[in-house]
């Protein structure tokens, strides 16, 4: 006789170990995934962490170096136009003039500066020039358009002021707006309009301010004194040559060998023994900073401010 060996309680057993083989597979898919993202994690802080050492080291290895500071207008007994002389200095990173800033400190008021372009000129004007916007003090305003002394929709192109039909002063800026100041009517006979007045409603300027007579039918305002405050007072540009090129030479950028000269506008006539600031601030780096008197006489066309000699 041949025993019988029943399977039954081993097909169970294989039958009931399907459910822990599958839930081991998926432990161990988990945790592959979970590997992938602890190490992708890993990759991108280090990759994080090179790019913010590389930025890190080219700030402490941009510097520029200021030169010489001079002026180039003394004949008045004060001064408007400089020129800076910079280089780079020792081991620092080439500096893209286009992600650089200028700016010019005086005690009242200050200017900020940027770069006009690799067509830039040396003349002082809004087209392509340096030039920086100022108060504009006008001349005598009548019913025929007179141009403004500022550019100041900064679009190269001449700006005018009238006095309208009504009395009231009108400006025409090349951009195409118009603006009619509101609050100082110049028909009728002479009456005071001294006061300074809100351009509510002008993009381009701020206020303006009288001093004196108005009236005499519209005809003039010969009798008093009209200050206009352009919005971006102290906004402009800079323009630069080079007075010697290194072998690496890149128009645009400061690179090691070159030597540039800018040339700027300050944001009003800066008198007999004022102190200035000067800030160069590249976009990554160490700004550039010097401070000066202007000289206690002026008398000259060119005068030098830095270094003290």
């Amino acid at each position: 006789m041949v025993a019988k060996v029943s399977v039954d309680g081993w097909g169970k057993r294989g039958d009931m170990s399907i459910p822990f083989i599958i839930a081991f597979i998926a432990v161990l898919l988990i945790g592959v995934i979970a590997a992938g993202v602890v190490i992708e994690s890993g990759i991108s802080l280090q990759e994080k962490s090179l790019m913010t050492a590389d930025e890190s080291e080219e700030q402490m290895r941009t510097s520029v170096v200021v030169v010489e500071v001079s002026a180039t207008d003394g004949e008045d007994l004060d001064v408007e136009f400089f020129e800076e002389i910079l280089r780079l200095g020792p081991g620092s990173a080439a500096v893209r003039l286009d992600q650089a800033l200028l700016t010019m400190s005086l005690y009242d008021i200050s200017a900020e500066l940027t770069y006009r372009g690799v067509n830039g000129t040396t003349e002082h004007d809004s087209a392509d020039g340096f030039y920086t916007l100022q108060r504009d003090v006008l001349g005598n305003v009548s019913l025929i358009a007179i141009d403004l002394g500022e550019d100041y929709d900064m679009d190269g192109a001449a700006d005018q002021v009238n006095l309208n039909a009504s009395g009231f002063l009108q400006f025409w800026f090349s951009s195409g707006e118009q603006y009619v100041l509101p609050g100082v009517n110049c028909s009728g006979a002479a009456h005071d309009v001294s006061g300074t007045y809100t351009a509510t409603g002008s993009e381009f300027v701020e206020h303006v301010t009288f001093a004196g007579t108005c009236g005499d039918n519209n005809a003039s305002t010969d009798n008093v004194t009209i200050t206009v405050t352009p919005t971006s007072l102290g906004e402009g540009f800079f323009t630069v040559t080079y007075l010697h090129e290194g072998t690496m030479h890149v128009p645009g950028r400061l690179q090691h060998g070159d030597v540039i000269r800018m040339f700027f506008e300050a944001p009003r006539e800066v008198e007999k023994d004022e102190l200035v600031r000067l800030d160069f601030i590249p976009k990554v780096g160490t700004p550039s900073m010097v401070k000066f008197a202007s000289p206690e006489v002026i008398t000259t066309s060119r005068v030098f401010m830095y270094p003290p000699s």
